[in-house]
């Protein structure tokens, strides 16, 4: 998915045939689009332990996403809240954030915790990033 200017998510990354078209994800990127990647706890050996030790840790299945973003046109969702704790993991670059009305700068290899219903949202991309979030989704049966 991209977020385009007004915070809609765009969707039109796949071929004729199905397939994922990596050179429309890098044209979207390239023109400035936030892009997310969704449920890729299988992506590589490195996610997936992540995500098996966060799942064992929390008990219970940890929905990993990743955000790329270089700041040029989309920067990411207007300020919202979740009903579940989200850890984020600045894997590279920088980026301003507001975070229960206090700004915040995530510079490389950075990571913060917001629990549930807490106020957050990008405010500028300094430098091209790539986040690292992993959602805490409590089994509401529980």
């Amino acid at each position: 998915e991209a977020i385009l200017d007004d915070g809609s998510k765009h969707q039109d990354f796949f071929n004729d045939d199905l397939y994922l078209s990596s050179e429309k994800c890098i044209e979207c990127y390239e023109e400035g689009y936030t892009l997310i990647l969704s449920s890729i706890g299988g992506i590589s050996k490195d996610v997936w332990i992540i995500q098996q030790l966060l799942n064992s840790w929390f008990g219970t299945n940890i929905s990993l996403n990743f955000y790329l973003g270089n700041g040029k046109k989309s920067i990411s969702f207007e300020q919202h809240k979740h009903d579940y704790p989200v850890i984020i993991k600045n894997v590279y670059g920088e980026s301003t954030w507001m975070i229960n009305n206090e700004k915040k700068t995530l510079k490389d290899q950075d990571v913060i915790w917001f629990d549930k219903n807490v106020n957050h949202q990008v405010l500028e991309i300094q430098s091209p990033k790539l986040s690292l979030t992993c959602n805490i989704e409590v089994d509401k049966n529980d």
